[in-house]
């Protein structure tokens, strides 16, 4: 499964490589801390309605791993989120795809200010120093929380900011 609970923080564990999952580099091996709006809108309650359902599940969305390879998973992650998921919320444009979140929240936080190398951790890109990424440790969990995923806001102008009440759904009637 995906995430796991370390210090009270839910976070995705990225530091496994199998034969369905390949990681491109060492940087891409990480832990990425779970922003609180999913938790709110209920992932954990979802994965853990998957677990009790399959006691063997291994991974959050194994129905989308039609093959042994890395690149079809994605690509069929992908093409959900791009030809169904976007359009259903009317986002779907030609520069908004699955991809368009990474760009932004990589802009979001710099213009934030956040420091790049906390920003490079979080998206599991190398910092360009053979000593952080070849001998150093990743940062712990609530590092990357406090200094990246926390400051990530859900906002349309300075004084509006985007509702999510209305996607929580129970997750009970949906997982059977």
């Amino acid at each position: 499964m995906s995430g796991s609970h370390r210090n009270k923080r839910w976070v995705f564990d990225l530091n496994v490589d199998t034969p369905d999952k390949h990681l491109k580099n060492l940087p891409s091996r990480r832990i990425v801390p779970i922003h609180e709006t999913l938790i709110e809108l209920g992932l954990i309650q979802f994965i853990e309605l998957l677990k009790k359902k399959d006691p063997k599940r291994k991974k959050v969305f194994e129905e989308l791993n039609d093959s042994n390879t890395q690149n079809n998973v994605w690509r069929n992650v992908s093409r959900w989120f791009n030809t169904r998921y976007l359009p259903s919320l009317g986002l779907k444009t030609e520069k908004i795809n699955f991809h368009s979140f990474r760009h932004t929240v990589t802009d979001h936080l710099k213009q934030k200010g956040i420091e790049p190398h906390f920003i490079n951790e979080l998206l599991g890109h190398g910092q360009k120093n053979i000593d952080l990424d070849r001998y150093g440790n990743g940062y712990n969990p609530d590092i990357i929380f406090n200094k990246c995923v926390k400051r990530i806001s859900y906002q349309t102008s300075q004084t509006r900011w985007i509702n999510f009440t209305n996607l929580k759904v129970d997750w009970n009637n949906l997982v059977t």
